[in-house]
């Protein structure tokens, strides 16, 4: 399973609207994720692993409760291979977004 099935899977058990990167649908609460790549464990002038740095970000109308929800994506994140995120409110006026931030190694470089 590569790392974009890894956490669509992981995500879409609590928040069923999600896409990579840039979201297009209608619904009030959605998520989006994204990641940078670091290589890792170089041997014999390559890498011999890839460190994500992964972002998951959960967008919801002003209002809607949301601590259950943050709660179950770090679980389930952190159940999919994921260091437990770390959280940061990034919300706004227009509405909430919570950014969930934590980290992913595979050797399939």
């Amino acid at each position: 399973m590569n790392i974009d099935e890894r956490l669509t899977a992981a995500i879409t058990l609590v928040v069923p609207e999600t896409a990579p990167r840039i979201y297009e649908g209608t619904a009030q609460e959605y998520c989006v994720y994204n990641y940078n790549t670091v290589p890792r464990l170089h041997a014999n002038g390559r890498p011999g692993a890839a460190l994500y740095l992964v972002q998951v970000h959960l967008l919801t109308a002003k209002g809607l409760p949301t601590r259950q929800k943050r709660q179950a994506l770090k679980r389930a994140l952190f159940k999919a291979g994921c260091t437990y995120p770390s959280e940061v409110d990034a919300s706004d006026p227009e509405g909430q977004h919570f950014v969930l931030e934590c980290q992913y190694t595979d050797g399939d470089v």
